[in-house]
């Protein structure tokens, strides 16, 4: 169980740590897209920010409450993601990566459920 968590972590800290960059860094493949669902460019930097720190925080030993403030930006973040692209007009064919992320992201937010938990040394 303990590796099903840490491999889906990871694997979702890396899909979504390249998108919350490459806001912040206004990478121009990511400002087309924002541009095609309709959000203003400074959003760039709120969702950037999100994404980034949530990486970092699910990727990284810390406390069950951290992670589970992190698990719900990041399930909102997908989701509102995914019904953006759609309420634009794109297809659901075109989610691929954003469904996986979401899968990736439940999976490893049930493994994290099941682990026991241990205090965290400060």
């Amino acid at each position: 169980m303990k590796i099903l968590y840490w491999a889906t972590s990871i694997l979702f800290s890396i899909g979504i740590s390249f998108s919350g960059i490459g806001y912040i860094g206004a990478l121009p493949e990511l400002m087309a897209r924002l541009q095609h669902l309709g959000y203003p460019e400074y959003f760039r930097f709120i969702i950037g920010s999100c994404y980034t720190f949530s990486a970092i925080i699910l990727a990284i030993p810390i406390s069950a409450k951290i992670k589970e403030w992190a698990y719900a930006i990041s399930t909102y973040n997908v989701i509102s993601l995914i019904a953006s692209h759609l309420l634009a007009g794109d297809s659901i064919f075109t989610l691929k990566r954003q469904i996986l992320l979401l899968i990736l992201l439940g999976v490893s937010y049930l493994t994290f459920l099941r682990l026991p938990l241990k205090p965290i040394k400060q």
